[in-house]
């Protein structure tokens, strides 16, 4: 090996070893710092980060790739890009990465969310995009991809969002200050299914933009949404109605 390599397996080996980690793990066990405190110092610390190392690369869009999701048990992962395409790459532990599938979304610009509906058979995913819509995709034992378009955003969807095991349930948060919650079991995807709408709070202003939503795993009554200004703002969705402002 070169004189680099050598010494990069040398610094790692005494960075291991040497006083560094020690230090920090003797620190926790005495007390002296907290379990948080021991977790950031261990993930920053140099002989742990020269460990970490390329695995795979996945290559199958022509343009950007802008959101990746998991699936539920880890053996997928969907990719979106500015191409409009969603790709469904196959990651099991013992098999070689591969494009399981992939598809045309029908956004007309760049897709911005994509998630697995849980309990689904990893069969049905939401995208949503800078079209400004939502799109609900079923796969098909064939192989055929069946969507339902959701128009209630007026500006750019930012994210889309699941509530872990279940497979009814989504939402998006978009640039028009508005967060939608969708019902896969309803027979139409009319209506506004608006259910925070940012920009009805003074406090918020006519400008309010929301860039980011996220359920809580163990509460999914908690939605939590980030608006492009210094605040987290958290609703509890049993305590609003449908179109509430976003306080």
């Amino acid at each position: 090996p070169g004189s680099q390599e050598v010494r990069l397996a040398r610094n790692n080996m005494e960075g291991l070893r040497g006083p560094g980690i020690l230090k920090v793990l003797e620190r926790r066990q005495t007390g002296v710092a907290t379990p948080s405190r021991t977790h950031q110092a261990l993930q920053s610390h140099h002989a742990l980060a020269v460990r970490l190392s390329l695995e795979k690369q996945l290559k199958e869009h022509e343009g950007c790739v802008n959101r990746i999701s998991w699936n539920s048990t880890g053996t997928l992962l969907a990719s979106v890009s500015d191409d409009c395409c969603c790709c469904v790459w196959s990651y099991g532990s013992y098999a070689q990465s591969q494009l399981s599938h992939s598809f045309e979304t029908g956004h007309s610009r760049n897709i911005f969310g994509v998630r697995f509906l849980p309990e689904t058979q990893d069969r049905q995913m939401v995208t949503g995009a800078m079209d400004c819509e939502v799109r609900h995709h079923t796969i098909t034992d064939a192989g055929d991809v069946h969507t339902r378009v959701y128009n209630c955003h007026a500006n750019r969807v930012k994210d889309v969002e699941i509530e872990h095991g279940n497979p009814h349930l989504f939402w998006s948060a978009g640039e028009d200050g508005k967060i939608c919650q969708f019902d896969a079991r309803l027979p139409s995807a009319s209506g506004s299914h608006v259910l925070i709408d940012l920009r009805k709070d003074p406090a918020a202003g006519r400008g309010a933009e929301v860039k980011s939503v996220s359920v809580c795993p163990q509460r999914p009554h908690l939605v939590a949404g980030a608006c492009g200004d210094p605040i987290v703002r958290v609703w509890d969705r049993r305590m609003m109605a449908q179109g509430a402002q976003g306080r």
